[in-house]
């Protein structure tokens, strides 16, 4: 690497600690009589704090738009941290060794709520509404107001809700091999006949990370506190989907 201006050798230095993969770098000119100086500082990622996670004031990994976009890289092509570090500990990256068992986790947990959020809005606040447009057209009321209106403001009568037909499917966190079901998480969501896009979605698993670690850890003995727990199925991974199809049916009846 050459300095800019003067085409000078440079000192690449990391002024600030490393955080996870996040850092800040300074790029300075070896040559006195030259100015160049480059400071770039880690970008900030605007991810909430949950209750109960100490004081904001406090660095943490999730803070950084470098660590967060790279568990999410990962989380939309189906992996974790297994392979997040591998590629971490390729490039020469520092905690390699510590990003996928725990770190990855760490991220993921705190991302999780906002990616949720971000799945209710596209699909309910989008998705649906589009369907539902399809559905009722230009049909009026007695009144001559606009059916999908009154659907919007959620003035229309039970009765003139729009029906939509459907189709549903659904993916396991692990591949199954014939009839054998062995996964401990699924996604499912039903799609619009009309637009194909998705209606609703919903999340099964057979377990949560937090039970589990509570259930290990040094309050074994102790009842697990209330917590955001993942485990909403005690039957077999391969009766997921139906009972995922039923949960996006009563959903969309009920609301």
């Amino acid at each position: 690497m050459k300095c800019p201006r003067c085409r000078s050798a440079v000192t690449v230095t990391f002024p600030s600690k490393w955080q996870c993969i996040a850092s800040s770098t300074r790029i300075e000119c070896t040559n006195q009589i030259c100015s160049f100086v480059d400071e770039e500082k880690r970008s900030a990622a605007n991810v909430p704090i949950p209750d109960n996670h100490g004081s904001e004031l406090k660095p943490r990994i999730i803070d950084w738009q470098t660590n967060v976009l790279h568990v999410l890289a990962f989380l939309s092509v189906g992996d974790g941290g297994t392979e997040a570090r591998r590629l971490l500990g390729m490039l020469g990256m520092p905690n390699a060794t510590t990003f996928g068992p725990r770190l990855f986790g760490t991220v993921e947990e705190h991302v999780g709520p906002v990616l949720q959020e971000i799945a209710n809005e596209a699909v309910h606040g989008g998705d649906l509404v589009e369907e539902a447009k399809h559905l009722l057209g230009n049909r009026k009321d007695d009144n001559g107001v606009m059916l999908f209106d009154l659907w919007q403001e959620k003035k229309l009568p039970r009765e003139l809700w729009p029906r939509a037909t459907t189709g549903g499917n659904m993916g396991w966190q692990k591949r199954s091999r014939g009839h054998l079901h062995s996964s401990l998480s699924g996604d499912a969501i039903l799609h619009g006949q009309h637009t194909w896009k998705p209606t609703a979605w919903h999340v099964m698993g057979k377990c949560c990370s937090f039970c589990q670690g509570w259930k290990r850890g040094k309050h074994k003995d102790e009842d697990i506190p209330v917590h955001d727990c993942r485990n909403n199925w005690d039957g077999s991974s391969g009766a997921m989907e139906p009972a995922a199809i039923l949960e996006m049916y009563k959903l969309l009846h009920k609301k």
